[in-house]
């Protein structure tokens, strides 16, 4: 399986899609496969190829957007040479927590494309 084959990007951005909307309305043990498979319009050896339960597909999600934050925390730091690594790294780190935190708290109502932007703009602040 190649990660950048077209197929495989728009399947897993489907089932990740799904699994956020379903998010919206119930707790991640309450989501069935089924479930997730009807509404990202796939069927469930599509989902079992990709993925062994749900917990998976919840990780490489959680991941991806951890990876997104970072990534665009980042590009504005790239002139802060002059602090120490391990300080810029915590502050961060917490920083990004705190977006989750409060992302979560409003039932994770924006995308990660929005809270990449609510990141830059409060960066931005800084």
């Amino acid at each position: 399986m190649n990660k950048n084959d077209l197929r495989v990007v728009k399947t897993k951005q489907h089932i990740h899609f799904a699994l956020t909307n379903l998010l919206k309305n119930k707790p991640l043990p309450r989501i069935k496969v089924t479930e997730l498979c009807k509404l990202a319009n796939i069927n469930r050896g599509t989902f079992n190829f990709h993925y062994q339960d749900l917990g998976d597909v919840f990780k490489e999600l959680f991941e991806e957007i951890m990876m997104d934050l970072r990534e665009s925390y980042n590009a504005p730091y790239h002139h802060t040479a002059h602090l120490k690594e391990d300080y810029l790294y915590s502050y961060s780190s917490n920083a990004i927590i705190g977006l989750i935190i409060e992302w979560h708290r409003g039932d994770c109502q924006e995308s990660a494309d929005e809270m990449n932007i609510h990141l830059v703009n409060i960066l931005k602040l800084y």
